[in-house]
């Protein structure tokens, strides 16, 4: 089956580079990959809250939430 695919330039340029080293066509080369990507156990989403947990943690190393709160709070009117 024909498929038309937008690849950017650099990607087109590496796979063409890799077929030629590897003496096969792009088209196997794509094959290939597609078939070791799908080969691969799939990712499963679950509950959106767990995909941040721990997002922004370096931001907070060494500083105490509770003080961080309670020196915001000063400035409330």
């Amino acid at each position: 089956m024909k498929t038309t695919v937008d690849l950017p330039e650099s990607l087109l340029r590496q796979a063409k580079h890799k077929a030629l080293q590897n003496n096969t066509s792009l088209r196997a080369l794509m094959i290939s990959g597609l078939k070791k990507e799908l080969a691969s156990p799939m990712k499963t989403v679950g509950d959106p809250i767990e995909q941040i947990r721990n997002a922004g943690k370096e931001l907070w190393r060494g500083i105490k939430a509770d003080r961080y709160v309670h020196e915001l709070r000063k400035n409330w009117k």
